[in-house]
Protein backbone atom coordinates (compact mmCIF):
# COMPACT_ATOMS: atom_id res chain seq x y z
CA UNK A 1 0.00 0.00 0.00
CA UNK A 2 1.15 3.60 -1.21
CA UNK A 3 2.44 6.52 1.13
CA UNK A 4 -0.97 8.48 -0.54
CA UNK A 5 -3.73 5.54 0.11
CA UNK A 6 -2.42 5.16 3.81
CA UNK A 7 -2.61 9.09 4.80
CA UNK A 8 -5.11 9.77 2.27
CA UNK A 9 -7.63 11.29 4.59
CA UNK A 10 -5.13 12.54 6.44
CA UNK A 11 -3.58 14.89 3.93
CA UNK A 12 -7.27 15.57 2.39
CA UNK A 13 -8.48 17.33 5.88
CA UNK A 14 -5.27 19.16 5.83
CA UNK A 15 -4.94 20.25 2.72
CA UNK A 16 -8.68 21.25 3.20
CA UNK A 17 -7.89 23.76 6.52
CA UNK A 18 -4.93 25.29 4.26
CA UNK A 19 -7.29 26.14 1.42
CA UNK A 20 -9.74 27.81 4.12
CA UNK A 21 -7.08 29.32 6.06
CA UNK A 22 -5.53 31.14 2.73
CA UNK A 23 -9.03 31.92 1.45
CA UNK A 24 -10.00 33.71 5.35
CA UNK A 25 -6.59 35.16 4.72
CA UNK A 26 -6.85 36.44 1.24
CA UNK A 27 -10.53 37.44 1.62
CA UNK A 28 -10.30 39.16 5.18
CA UNK A 29 -7.31 39.19 7.60
CA UNK A 30 -5.32 41.00 5.00
CA UNK A 31 -7.98 43.60 4.04
CA UNK A 32 -8.46 43.68 7.72
CA UNK A 33 -4.23 44.27 8.94
CA UNK A 34 -3.90 46.71 6.09
CA UNK A 35 -7.05 48.76 7.23
CA UNK A 36 -5.33 48.71 10.20
CA UNK A 37 -2.18 49.91 8.96
CA UNK A 38 -4.06 52.70 7.45
CA UNK A 39 -5.51 53.47 10.69
CA UNK A 40 -2.70 53.64 12.45
CA UNK A 41 -1.22 56.23 10.03
CA UNK A 42 -4.13 58.70 10.20
CA UNK A 43 -3.81 58.39 14.09
CA UNK A 44 -0.10 59.17 13.70
CA UNK A 45 -1.24 62.01 11.54
CA UNK A 46 -4.15 63.33 13.95
CA UNK A 47 -1.53 63.05 16.71
CA UNK A 48 0.94 65.64 14.86
CA UNK A 49 -2.16 67.51 14.08
CA UNK A 50 -3.25 68.28 17.42
CA UNK A 51 -0.23 67.51 19.64
CA UNK A 52 0.47 71.54 20.15
CA UNK A 53 -3.14 71.76 21.40
CA UNK A 54 -3.30 68.55 22.79
CA UNK A 55 -0.04 67.94 24.36
CA UNK A 56 0.86 64.01 25.80
CA UNK A 57 0.21 64.15 29.43
CA UNK A 58 2.92 62.35 30.54
CA UNK A 59 3.97 61.51 34.39
CA UNK A 60 7.36 61.56 35.22
CA UNK A 61 7.56 62.86 38.61
CA UNK A 62 4.83 59.41 39.38
CA UNK A 63 2.36 62.04 40.82
CA UNK A 64 -0.75 60.01 39.60
CA UNK A 65 0.94 56.58 40.86
CA UNK A 66 3.26 58.10 43.58
CA UNK A 67 5.95 55.65 45.02
CA UNK A 68 5.82 55.07 49.14
CA UNK A 69 9.18 56.33 49.36
CA UNK A 70 8.25 59.34 47.33
CA UNK A 71 5.49 60.31 49.50
CA UNK A 72 7.55 60.20 52.66
CA UNK A 73 10.23 62.51 51.44
CA UNK A 74 7.61 65.00 50.13
CA UNK A 75 6.48 65.08 53.36
CA UNK A 76 9.46 65.45 55.28
CA UNK A 77 10.57 68.20 52.94
CA UNK A 78 6.92 70.12 53.36
CA UNK A 79 7.20 69.86 56.79
CA UNK A 80 11.05 71.79 57.05
CA UNK A 81 10.02 74.50 54.89
CA UNK A 82 6.40 75.06 57.14
CA UNK A 83 8.48 75.13 60.02
CA UNK A 84 11.32 77.40 58.92
CA UNK A 85 8.78 79.74 57.75
CA UNK A 86 7.38 79.28 61.11
CA UNK A 87 10.48 80.23 62.77
CA UNK A 88 10.99 83.63 60.52
CA UNK A 89 7.34 84.75 61.42
CA UNK A 90 7.51 84.10 65.22
CA UNK A 91 11.34 85.96 65.16
CA UNK A 92 9.33 89.09 63.39
CA UNK A 93 6.50 88.59 65.94
CA UNK A 94 8.70 88.49 69.21
CA UNK A 95 9.80 91.00 71.11
CA UNK A 96 13.37 91.30 71.17
CA UNK A 97 13.75 90.48 74.80
CA UNK A 98 17.17 87.96 74.25
CA UNK A 99 19.20 89.91 71.68
CA UNK A 100 18.34 93.55 73.09
CA UNK A 101 18.36 92.89 76.78
CA UNK A 102 20.56 89.34 77.49
CA UNK A 103 19.75 90.23 81.46
CA UNK A 104 16.31 89.25 81.50
CA UNK A 105 17.65 85.79 82.14
CA UNK A 106 18.97 85.39 85.73
CA UNK A 107 22.47 84.99 85.52
CA UNK A 108 24.09 80.96 85.65
CA UNK A 109 27.63 79.46 86.30
CA UNK A 110 29.53 77.53 83.88
CA UNK A 111 27.38 74.67 85.44
CA UNK A 112 24.82 75.57 84.56
CA UNK A 113 23.73 76.92 88.30
CA UNK A 114 22.24 80.00 89.37
CA UNK A 115 24.68 82.50 90.29
CA UNK A 116 21.78 84.38 91.74
CA UNK A 117 18.65 84.87 94.22
CA UNK A 118 16.28 85.31 91.46
CA UNK A 119 14.82 88.18 93.83
CA UNK A 120 17.60 89.40 94.75
CA UNK A 121 18.81 89.93 91.08
CA UNK A 122 15.55 91.63 90.03
CA UNK A 123 16.23 94.13 92.57
CA UNK A 124 19.89 94.77 91.31
CA UNK A 125 18.31 95.02 87.71
CA UNK A 126 15.38 97.53 88.44
CA UNK A 127 17.46 99.70 90.27
CA UNK A 128 20.15 99.79 87.41
CA UNK A 129 17.26 100.22 84.37
CA UNK A 130 15.78 102.95 86.40
CA UNK A 131 19.35 104.92 86.75
CA UNK A 132 19.57 103.99 82.98
CA UNK A 133 16.68 105.41 81.50
CA UNK A 134 16.67 108.52 83.41
CA UNK A 135 20.09 109.16 82.83
CA UNK A 136 18.77 108.88 79.19
CA UNK A 137 19.00 111.82 76.50
CA UNK A 138 17.93 110.58 73.85
CA UNK A 139 18.34 109.14 70.27
CA UNK A 140 18.52 112.68 68.87
CA UNK A 141 20.25 114.33 71.61
CA UNK A 142 19.64 116.12 74.84
CA UNK A 143 15.78 115.50 75.15
CA UNK A 144 13.44 117.81 76.91
CA UNK A 145 11.50 114.50 78.64
CA UNK A 146 11.05 115.05 81.79
CA UNK A 147 10.19 111.96 84.01
CA UNK A 148 7.96 112.30 86.94
CA UNK A 149 9.57 111.25 90.14
CA UNK A 150 7.23 107.57 90.07
CA UNK A 151 7.29 107.18 86.58
CA UNK A 152 8.21 103.47 87.10
CA UNK A 153 4.99 101.80 87.90
CA UNK A 154 6.92 98.74 88.50
CA UNK A 155 8.56 97.21 91.89
CA UNK A 156 10.17 94.22 92.88
CA UNK A 157 9.37 92.01 95.27
CA UNK A 158 9.28 93.33 99.07
CA UNK A 159 10.51 89.43 99.80
CA UNK A 160 13.73 88.49 97.35
CA UNK A 161 14.12 85.53 98.42
CA UNK A 162 10.79 84.14 98.25
CA UNK A 163 10.82 85.11 94.07
CA UNK A 164 10.94 82.01 91.98
CA UNK A 165 13.16 81.66 88.73
CA UNK A 166 10.06 81.81 86.61
CA UNK A 167 8.46 84.87 87.98
CA UNK A 168 11.79 86.60 88.13
CA UNK A 169 12.33 86.36 84.74
CA UNK A 170 8.77 87.16 83.50
CA UNK A 171 9.20 90.70 85.97
CA UNK A 172 12.35 91.26 84.36
CA UNK A 173 11.21 91.10 80.91
CA UNK A 174 7.90 93.68 82.00
CA UNK A 175 11.11 95.95 83.22
CA UNK A 176 12.69 95.32 79.69
CA UNK A 177 9.48 96.77 77.81
CA UNK A 178 9.09 99.50 80.59
CA UNK A 179 12.97 100.60 79.48
CA UNK A 180 12.52 100.45 76.11
CA UNK A 181 8.71 102.43 75.81
CA UNK A 182 10.19 104.72 77.97
CA UNK A 183 13.19 104.95 76.16
CA UNK A 184 11.39 105.40 73.01
CA UNK A 185 9.17 108.62 74.66
CA UNK A 186 12.50 110.17 75.34
CA UNK A 187 13.86 109.51 71.67
CA UNK A 188 10.55 111.37 70.39
CA UNK A 189 10.52 114.36 72.84
CA UNK A 190 7.70 114.01 74.93
CA UNK A 191 7.41 116.65 77.71
CA UNK A 192 6.08 114.75 80.48
CA UNK A 193 6.39 110.82 80.82
CA UNK A 194 3.96 110.32 83.90
CA UNK A 195 3.82 106.90 84.35
CA UNK A 196 4.90 103.77 82.48
CA UNK A 197 3.26 100.87 84.18
CA UNK A 198 3.65 96.77 83.41
CA UNK A 199 0.60 94.49 83.85
CA UNK A 200 0.54 91.02 84.82
CA UNK A 201 1.78 88.92 82.44
CA UNK A 202 -0.97 86.76 80.03
CA UNK A 203 -0.54 83.64 78.14
CA UNK A 204 -2.83 82.70 75.61
CA UNK A 205 -3.49 79.98 72.66
CA UNK A 206 -3.41 80.18 69.11
CA UNK A 207 -7.00 80.11 67.15
CA UNK A 208 -7.64 78.59 63.91
CA UNK A 209 -10.70 78.20 62.15
CA UNK A 210 -12.46 74.52 62.04
CA UNK A 211 -15.45 72.81 60.91
CA UNK A 212 -17.63 71.42 64.21
CA UNK A 213 -20.95 70.53 65.19
CA UNK A 214 -22.83 72.46 67.42
CA UNK A 215 -25.67 71.19 69.90
CA UNK A 216 -28.29 70.41 66.74
CA UNK A 217 -25.65 68.20 65.18
CA UNK A 218 -25.40 70.91 62.17
CA UNK A 219 -21.78 71.23 60.71
CA UNK A 220 -20.90 75.36 61.47
CA UNK A 221 -17.74 77.03 61.53
CA UNK A 222 -15.71 78.21 64.44
CA UNK A 223 -12.71 79.28 65.69
CA UNK A 224 -11.42 76.72 68.00
CA UNK A 225 -8.15 77.21 70.92
CA UNK A 226 -4.82 74.61 70.39
CA UNK A 227 -4.49 73.46 73.93
CA UNK A 228 -1.30 74.49 74.75
CA UNK A 229 -1.04 77.88 75.42
CA UNK A 230 2.37 78.60 74.61
CA UNK A 231 1.46 83.04 73.70
CA UNK A 232 2.84 85.21 76.17
CA UNK A 233 1.75 88.78 75.89
CA UNK A 234 3.60 91.42 78.45
CA UNK A 235 1.02 94.79 78.41
CA UNK A 236 2.23 97.83 79.53
CA UNK A 237 0.41 101.09 80.09
CA UNK A 238 1.71 104.36 79.33
CA UNK A 239 0.69 107.89 80.69
CA UNK A 240 2.35 111.45 78.73
CA UNK A 241 1.83 114.42 78.51
CA UNK A 242 2.82 116.69 75.61
CA UNK A 243 2.76 117.94 72.22
CA UNK A 244 0.76 116.04 69.66
CA UNK A 245 3.45 115.97 66.92
CA UNK A 246 5.55 114.26 69.84
CA UNK A 247 2.40 112.09 71.30
CA UNK A 248 1.68 111.06 67.34
CA UNK A 249 5.67 110.31 66.60
CA UNK A 250 6.19 108.35 69.93
CA UNK A 251 2.89 106.88 68.71
CA UNK A 252 4.05 105.64 65.06
CA UNK A 253 7.60 104.59 66.86
CA UNK A 254 6.43 101.46 68.50
CA UNK A 255 5.94 99.68 65.60
CA UNK A 256 9.40 100.13 64.41
CA UNK A 257 11.91 97.89 63.80
CA UNK A 258 12.80 95.50 67.02
CA UNK A 259 9.60 97.08 68.52
CA UNK A 260 6.78 95.02 67.67
CA UNK A 261 4.57 96.87 70.17
CA UNK A 262 0.37 95.95 69.53
CA UNK A 263 -1.52 99.09 70.56
CA UNK A 264 -4.61 98.35 71.97
CA UNK A 265 -6.30 101.26 73.44
CA UNK A 266 -5.44 105.16 72.71
CA UNK A 267 -7.11 107.71 74.47
CA UNK A 268 -7.10 111.08 74.84
CA UNK A 269 -7.98 112.16 79.01
CA UNK A 270 -9.26 115.35 79.50
CA UNK A 271 -6.74 117.34 81.26
CA UNK A 272 -9.57 119.48 83.59
CA UNK A 273 -10.59 116.00 84.99
CA UNK A 274 -7.57 116.46 87.90
CA UNK A 275 -6.05 113.23 86.37
CA UNK A 276 -2.99 115.15 85.51
CA UNK A 277 -0.14 116.60 88.20
CA UNK A 278 -0.26 120.62 88.44
CA UNK A 279 3.70 120.63 87.98
CA UNK A 280 2.59 119.54 84.56
CA UNK A 281 -0.09 121.32 83.85
CA UNK A 282 1.41 124.43 84.99
CA UNK A 283 3.47 124.40 81.70
CA UNK A 284 0.76 123.32 79.32
CA UNK A 285 1.03 124.58 76.09
CA UNK A 286 -2.48 125.01 73.32
CA UNK A 287 -2.63 121.78 71.68
CA UNK A 288 -0.97 119.43 74.20
CA UNK A 289 -2.30 116.40 75.42
CA UNK A 290 -2.54 113.92 77.98
CA UNK A 291 -2.93 110.55 77.21
CA UNK A 292 -3.05 106.63 78.08
CA UNK A 293 -1.89 104.38 75.97
CA UNK A 294 -2.62 100.59 76.34
CA UNK A 295 0.33 98.30 74.57
CA UNK A 296 1.76 94.84 74.70
CA UNK A 297 4.41 92.68 73.52
CA UNK A 298 4.56 89.42 72.74
CA UNK A 299 7.03 85.92 73.26
CA UNK A 300 6.76 82.32 72.73
CA UNK A 301 7.50 79.57 75.16
CA UNK A 302 7.15 75.81 73.28
CA UNK A 303 3.73 74.27 73.64
CA UNK A 304 2.86 72.52 76.59
CA UNK A 305 6.36 73.68 78.04
CA UNK A 306 6.51 75.96 81.06
CA UNK A 307 9.43 77.28 82.90
CA UNK A 308 11.18 75.75 85.79
CA UNK A 309 12.81 76.55 88.83
CA UNK A 310 16.08 74.69 88.82
CA UNK A 311 16.08 74.98 92.12
CA UNK A 312 18.49 76.51 94.70
CA UNK A 313 21.52 78.77 94.05
CA UNK A 314 24.82 76.57 94.14
CA UNK A 315 27.42 79.05 93.80
CA UNK A 316 25.93 82.09 96.96
CA UNK A 317 24.94 85.54 95.40
CA UNK A 318 26.17 88.86 94.99
CA UNK A 319 25.05 90.86 97.80
CA UNK A 320 22.49 93.58 97.42
CA UNK A 321 23.88 96.84 99.20
CA UNK A 322 21.98 96.41 102.52
CA UNK A 323 21.05 99.74 103.08
CA UNK A 324 18.69 99.58 100.13
CA UNK A 325 14.99 99.62 100.79
CA UNK A 326 12.13 98.92 98.15
CA UNK A 327 10.59 101.76 97.70
CA UNK A 328 6.91 101.99 98.96
CA UNK A 329 4.02 101.42 95.70
CA UNK A 330 2.75 104.76 94.96
CA UNK A 331 -1.08 105.35 95.77
CA UNK A 332 -2.95 106.94 92.91
CA UNK A 333 -1.90 104.56 90.06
Amino acid sequence: MSFWEKHKSALTTGGAILFVLAVAYLVWIRPALSEASELRADIESLKTKLGKSYPRVTDPERIDEPRLEDIQRQCVARRKEYERQLAITTEKLRFPFKTDFPWVDVPRDKDGELAWIPGEYLIKRYRQTRGDVENYHGRHGRSPTTLLPDWLGFLPDEHPDKVKVAEAEDKLRMLALAERVTKLAIDQRVRYVIKVRPAKVTTEAAYSTRTVRNKAGKKVKARVAYGNKFIVNYPVTVEMFGSIDSIMNFFRSVHGEKQFLVIRTFKIVSRDGGVVPEEVMDTAKPGDLFVRIEAACMDFRKPGKGKKDPGKVKTGHSPIDPSYKIPRKPTGY
